[in-house]
């Protein structure tokens, strides 16, 4: 994954969510359809309920 060596100096991006995001690339999710899910999931949609 050589853009991951190039954006790792940047200390704002968290390296597991670049991972995840070259990962997605890689076998063919485009652009659009991950803006498209981060649309439809609220923030903390993913932590369980007190």
């Amino acid at each position: 994954m050589q853009g991951l060596r190039h954006l790792q100096h940047d200390s704002k991006l968290d390296p597991n969510w670049i991972h995840l995001m070259l990962a997605a690339k890689q076998i063919g999710i485009t652009v659009e359809e991950i803006r498209k899910f981060l649309r439809q999931s609220p923030p903390g949609s993913d932590e369980p309920e007190s």
